[in-house]
């Protein structure tokens, strides 16, 4: 069998656990989920909050089963860029130490 045949699942499962993993830690904490949205000035956090838990889930779920894994990659990527874009470059990621360049 060759190397190939394990990578694909290997990287499903790599992929998908951090979404899965961020979809459960929301989920278990769905009231401090929804005032970190709301410190953050995210559209009404306590229906996002809800959103962003189904996304991860279902999306991480769906590619780690293989399940229209493409379309869910795709949901998952659009995700990330909206935060990325939206939530960290702006906000400067403190756990990291970057700060946006950015003069406005």
């Amino acid at each position: 069998m060759s190397a190939k045949a394990f990578l694909l699942p290997l990287a499903r499962l790599l992929m998908s656990s951090l979404f899965v993993w961020d979809g459960i830690v929301q989920l278990r904490n769905p009231r401090g989920t929804a005032q970190y949205f709301a410190s953050l000035h995210i559209p009404a956090p306590n229906v996002s909050v809800w959103i962003s838990i189904l996304v991860h889930l279902l999306g991480g779920l769906a590619l780690l089963a293989g399940f229209y894994s493409r379309w869910a990659a795709a949901v998952l990527a659009l995700l990330c860029l909206g935060t990325a874009f939206g939530v960290h470059l702006p906000a400067g990621d403190r756990t990291t130490g970057y700060t946006s360049t950015r003069t406005s």
